[in-house]
């Protein structure tokens, strides 16, 4: 059914898909996401013998859908098979009335990330998060609704105004919880603590020296109160050349789309346990 959640490469999180997954910005416009994501189009899954769900749900419906509620669109990626065949699609759009602050300065956007198979084999998802400006990073939170999935299906098609309706009241609660982090201090054991945690979220029992994700890299960053920590180890842990292994060798990044909402979501279920 949809999934609402609130918003590498090794182990468990080892990377199946080798090309990375980047967002293409899209100013708002459909034809344009479509063009970028070719893989929206019934006709393009049909022209190229993709087999779809008889009550296949229409990425492009759900969008339309999120526009109505003043959601605009911000990027779009598709992900690949090793064979190069186009298994799915990410749209993200952004909300200008809902936004993150710090001091009255403005520190993040909100995000819902709408993503989709090509053949309606796997359930249609949206995920809430927010993308925070300093550093480009997009935080994805765990989910917390009323519908965990949307299947492929006639029910699920006809009832889907419904279950899109409840994305705006959702996140405002998302917002408020992030507001909340803000004022729950961390000693530096707790800290240290939750940076281990989140290393082995990523790279299971492998050696590595887990005080990295604690690395400040912007006056932005500095502060131990609970959600300046999160977004410090969540921005170490994803992105690329950030983290090094006991033999001094760069790691990578979480590059694969699946893999960063995934871990995305288990380390906002770490941060949870101590708010």
């Amino acid at each position: 059914p949809i999934r609402i959640h609130y918003y590498y490469l090794k182990n468990k999180f080892k990377n199946k898909n080798p090309m990375k997954n980047s967002f293409i910005p899209i100013d708002n416009n459909i034809d344009k996401t479509i063009a970028f994501a070719p893989s929206l189009s019934r006709e393009f899954r049909e022209r190229n013998f993709i087999k779809q769900s008889p009550n296949y749900i229409e990425t492009v419906d759900v969008i339309q859908n999120l526009q109505k509620q003043g959601w605009n669109i911000s990027g779009v990626c598709e992900s690949r098979k090793p064979n190069r065949k186009i298994d799915k699609h990410y749209v993200k759009l952004e909300h200008p009335d809902f936004s993150l602050y710090q001091k009255n300065k403005k520190e993040g956007v909100t995000n819902v990330l709408v993503s989709n198979g090509c053949d309606g084999k796997s359930p249609l998802d949206v995920y809430l998060g927010v993308f925070r400006l300093v550093c480009s990073n997009g935080l994805v939170s765990r989910n917390q609704l009323e519908y965990e999935k949307i299947k492929h299906t006639q029910y699920n098609q006809e009832r889907l105004p419904q279950i899109l309706n409840s994305i705006n009241n959702r996140t405002k609660i998302l917002l408020e919880e992030y507001n909340r982090l803000k004022y729950i201090p961390m000693t530096i054991e707790k800290a240290k603590e939750l940076a281990f945690n989140a290393a082995r979220l990523r790279f299971g029992n492998e050696d590595i020296d887990t005080d990295q994700l604690l690395t400040v890299r912007r006056k932005e960053d500095e502060g131990n109160d609970l959600w300046t920590i999160y977004n410090v180890i969540q921005e170490n842990l994803i992105k690329e050349g950030l983290l090094v292994n006991r033999n001094g060798n760069v790691l990578t990044g979480v590059n694969n789309m699946s893999n960063n909402i995934k871990l995305n979501q288990d380390l906002y279920q770490l941060v949870e346990a101590y708010a």
